[in-house]
């Protein structure tokens, strides 16, 4: 396996043009894992107000909730 500061250091060692090009290339990778879960938590949620394990709530009341 390849470690972290190889990859690193394979990629300081490429063009330019090819670090951009990389950098177009991983960005909807790396996002597509954050987007699905996402996707979870908001079906969740919305599961649990369904079922009054969650109520609704204006920002100030949630910012509150977490200060308190």
């Amino acid at each position: 396996m390849t470690s972290f500061g190889e990859v690193v250091d394979s990629i300081g060692a490429l063009r330019a043009e090819l670090q951009e090009s990389l950098v177009v290339f991983m960005t909807p990778r790396l996002a597509e894992p954050r987007r699905e879960a996402s996707v979870e938590f908001v079906q969740k949620a919305r599961k649990a107000f369904k079922t009054g394990r969650l109520r609704a709530a204006i920002p100030v009341e949630v910012r509150g909730e977490v200060t308190a």
